[in-house]
């Protein structure tokens, strides 16, 4: 017995050591990844114009409830409602 079965390694093994070394890999790994937000997730910009145009076409249709906008600006309304839901 003796010094033949000293670990070659320069510092011990701990599983506090490991579990540092994983938690930092994880936080560079989540720095690295850029955050998307749910407008992105959603299709950003180009899904809320179709979708309010589309609301819209679809009310402008509706005989019970098109009446409610016509003394308005169509334009200015699907631009309050876009600049709204982005």
């Amino acid at each position: 017995m003796g010094d033949h079965c000293q670990s070659n390694f320069s510092t011990p093994f701990t599983f506090a050591g490991i579990n540092q070394q994983i938690l930092s890999a994880k936080n560079l790994q989540m720095m690295e990844c850029q955050t998307i937000t749910v407008f992105e997730k959603i299709g950003g910009m180009d899904v809320v114009n179709a979708a309010v145009d589309f609301f819209y076409k679809k009310v402008m249709a509706n005989e019970k409830i098109k009446g409610l906008f016509k003394c308005s600006n169509m334009m200015e309304q699907l631009g309050k409602q876009k600049a709204f839901l982005a």
